[in-house]
């Protein structure tokens, strides 16, 4: 994916009977902006601020920050009043059985017993016999039943016939089964080039592909498996599904977005190049984004199916998020 998350969330105080916000920072990859913010607009927050850097855009988010009873307490009766009525009476009904719980805590603090003691073991000690007199079951000679019956040590037994070893019969080798040699990978796709690759652009270490590819229908679900074809594709040359691909149905986007290319292209460009041209073009020609292998929410690296994620973006304003790894054919 191509946001990270940039920092702890902050919170902002202000005086009793005032919101209170909580801040977001992003990182985001040069292009991706208004992706990212679209995302986070879904979850409430609102883009307050951005610093656009060489590679990556830092953006601050906002939102207020729900009131918890901590809030109450401290702001005092002023924010108390800021609330509906229905709230008003779940937190005095919620303060009263607090109050409720302590009180009886109290009461069966102070009405508690202290444990008895132990019985002294000494009255176990004088129930018993005197170790001095000997025990007369033990001292008494063996019965009459006891000694007219033969020792179990003594009683003859059978002597058990031992069996003569019999050698298993050896199970006939028969003819050899090969195992179907798997079928060979075979690319049935659109056809693509890779323009060009930014080298370690992704966490410093992992390269991204800018894919060029024809004209998609965006009308159905079907573009969205012919980009799955070419990101698996090149996954399957890689050997790797930690990798990211873009793939864009116009050329001039690679130009203007790639680290390799960008910097060059966009100098010879009017200060309005990107709101007018490049932004539309993005809406109409910028298919896939593909990361693989980068949590989305910790902006680190990570091997749990949370970490690979194609973002679909044409024609639309708010992009889909889905969680997807392409096989790479290595075990």
């Amino acid at each position: 994916m191509s946001a990270s998350g940039g920092g702890e969330v902050g919170t902002g105080r202000h005086a009793a009977g005032e919101r209170q916000y909580e801040t977001k920072v992003v990182q985001a990859i040069r292009g991706t902006e208004s992706r990212t913010e679209a995302k986070w607009r879904k979850e409430g927050w609102e883009l307050v601020a951005q610093d656009r850097g060489t590679l990556r855009t830092e953006m601050t988010f906002s939102r207020v920050r729900p009131r918890t009873l901590a809030d109450l307490l401290t702001t005092g009766p002023a924010a108390f009043k800021e609330l509906s009525p229905g709230t008003q009476r779940s937190v005095l009904a919620g303060a009263g059985l607090v109050l409720l719980m302590g009180i009886l805590g109290i009461v069966a603090a102070l009405s508690g017993e202290e444990p008895s003691e132990v019985a002294s073991p000494t009255s176990s000690a004088t129930a018993g016999t005197d170790p001095t007199t000997p025990a007369t079951a033990e001292a008494a000679g063996p019965t009459p039943q006891e000694s007219a019956a033969p020792s179990a040590e003594a009683a003859p037994t059978a002597e058990e016939p031992t069996e003569e070893p019999t050698e298993e019969p050896t199970e006939e080798s028969g003819p050899e089964v090969e195992e179907p040699e798997p079928e060979a990978y075979s690319y049935a796709g659109p056809q693509y080039e890779i323009v060009t690759v930014d080298e370690d652009a992704v966490l410093g270490r992992m390269d991204h592909y800018w894919v060029l590819t024809d004209k998609l229908d965006y009308s159905t679900d079907g573009f969205k498996d012919s980009a799955k074809m070419i990101v698996s594709d090149i996954a399957h040359e890689q050997g790797t599904a930690k990798l990211s691909v873009s793939v864009v149905t116009e050329e001039e986007i690679v130009l203007a977005e790639s680290t390799v290319t960008g910097p060059g292209w966009m100098a010879q460009q009017g200060p309005e190049y990107y709101n007018n041209v490049m932004v539309p073009m993005q809406k109409s020609d910028f298919v896939a984004w593909y990361t693989g292998g980068v949590d989305p929410d910790t902006g680190r690296s990570g091997n749990s199916d949370n970490a690979f994620e194609i973002i679909w973006l044409p024609v639309s304003d708010s992009p889909g998020f889905e969680k997807w790894r392409p096989e790479t054919g290595s075990s």
